[in-house]
């Protein structure tokens, strides 16, 4: 297993464990500023979506494997051994 191999592998251990992924979300919460933590107070914690919902249904936190997970892993689109996290816009 190479050196991406093995950053992968920790980072779906996280995203589909119910409360390391849970805890990962929170952490990333923890450090938006106080704007980014308002929109989320009250969350709903979405295991099968992994995300936290706003109150209001508009805003996702979203857990990714990395940034764009369907392209290869490069500068842009690095692979961490605890996946990615993004603010999203609910359609």
């Amino acid at each position: 297993m190479d050196h991406l191999q093995v950053k992968e592998a920790k980072a779906n251990f996280i995203g589909n464990s119910r409360v390391l992924l849970l805890k990962r979300l929170q952490e990333c919460l923890s450090v938006m500023n106080s704007g980014g933590q308002e929109i989320f107070k009250g969350y709903t914690y979405d295991f099968p979506g992994k995300q936290l919902i706003s109150p209001c249904g508009r805003w996702a936190l979203k857990w990714k494997l990395r940034k764009c997970p369907d392209k290869p892993e490069s500068y842009y689109n690095q692979q961490t051994n605890s996946g990615a996290t993004v603010v999203e816009m609910i359609e």
